[in-house]
């Protein structure tokens, strides 16, 4: 890779991290989750009538990877209620390239040679390593939950991207019905009550949301 990619992997993993970080010390983890996926689901929905819609063979691989990205955002909400950040956010991004790594080949058709499979278990367990020994065991379960749900999400999206023959129009559908799931799953959870002014903080919701989307 070439130093302009390993610095963007860099930038959109503290961006990933940062995100993390403002919705674990949040007074309201799921009014601030929906928020985050809802400035996505706009963003999504103003980029849909410029970019090219996604070929119908991706549909499905859509429709799949929105579900599972609320699994992933239950699972992490869970994680976060049970432990500590430096615990949870180790195991859920330092097991999912692991588990992605064992599912490549049969799911993907990517198989990674002898050397990089070393490679990738030997970061991920350093990662995770980071957390072995802390805190709680629930937390630690839900953390590794939800790294099972990156780990799905990921395989979904390459399937899906690959045969929609408009990338950006499959980003940006994308976004706008992970947006619209979790605006429906939490008013179905809260109801009115998820936008209260007790709840709300805007400044939580833009931040998470921009630096999810640029992430």
């Amino acid at each position: 890779m070439t130093p302009l990619v390993v610095g963007l992997v860099l930038l959109a993993a503290l961006m990933h991290a940062v995100w993390n970080a403002l919705v674990k010390v949040s007074g309201d983890r799921l009014a601030v989750m929906v928020g985050m996926s809802a400035v996505g689901g706009v963003a999504g929905l103003a980029v849909l009538p410029f970019v090219v819609s996604p070929a119908v063979a991706s549909w499905p691989f859509l429709a799949l990877t929105t579900a599972i990205h609320v699994g992933y955002y239950l699972f992490l909400l869970r994680a976060y209620a049970a432990g500590d950040l430096s615990q949870v956010y180790p195991v859920a991004r330092g097991g999912s390239p692991l588990i992605l790594a064992l599912i490549s080949g049969p799911v993907v058709g990517e198989a990674l040679s002898v050397t990089q499979a070393m490679g990738v278990g030997l970061i991920s367990l350093g990662i995770i390593s980071l957390s072995l020994g802390r805190g709680s065991r629930l937390a630690l379960l839900y953390a590794l939950c939800t790294a099972c749900f990156i780990a799905a999400y990921s395989a979904t999206d390459a399937l899906g991207v690959r045969r929609s023959g408009s990338p950006l129009g499959y980003i940006g559908w994308l976004f706008f019905l992970d947006g619209a799931m979790m605006l429906a799953f939490g008013f179905w959870r809260r109801g009115r009550t998820l936008f209260s002014p007790s709840r709300i903080d805007w400044r939580q919701w833009i931040g998470a949301g921009v630096l999810a989307l640029c992430a």
